[in-house]
């Protein structure tokens, strides 16, 4: 970058490179930072953590990203598979195999019906909104005061 460019020019030239750098560099996949942690819990948080739960914030709640096969595993962090993937893959065979339950309590689920629902969600989610009956979709609200995931089933 030239060093006479004008300052917002030469702000908006650089933007993208640093932005680029601080999402490349700097988080890695998997890593779940601990600074203001644990965020928002659910009733289950402490019986999930007494399992051996390693928690992931998603959408601001703490939620069970896998169990630890011991209290001291340690997950080593890198851009292929790690320690984890036969941990995680145990799990997906016992719930393939036998039953399995997760716990999403951050989820909010709504029925709605009424003449002009359809109409109103297309207006207020900002994902397409199924219009066929029984379907299930997971969408986001667009307004300001209404900022969750919601997974709602369609009005029949």
């Amino acid at each position: 970058m030239p060093s006479g460019m004008p300052r917002p020019m030469l702000m908006q030239a650089a933007a993208p490179r640093s932005a680029r750098d601080v999402i490349a560099l700097s988080h890695r996949p998997h890593e779940h930072r601990p600074a203001g942690r644990p965020t928002k819990v659910t009733p289950l948080y402490e019986t999930l953590a007494s399992l051996n739960a390693e928690f992931a914030v998603v959408n601001g709640w703490e939620r069970a990203d896998y169990f630890k096969p011991s209290p001291d595993f340690e997950e080593v962090l890198s851009f292929r598979f790690n320690n984890t993937f036969d941990v995680v893959a145990a799990e997906v065979k016992a719930v393939q195999e036998t039953v399995g339950i997760m716990e999403v309590s951050g989820f909010n689920r709504y029925e709605l019906s009424g003449e002009g629902v359809h109409d109103w969600l297309d207006g207020v989610m900002c994902s397409r909104i199924p219009h066929t009956a029984g379907k299930v979709g997971l969408a986001i609200f667009s307004m300001s005061w209404a900022t969750s995931k919601t997974r709602r089933r369609s009005p029949t």
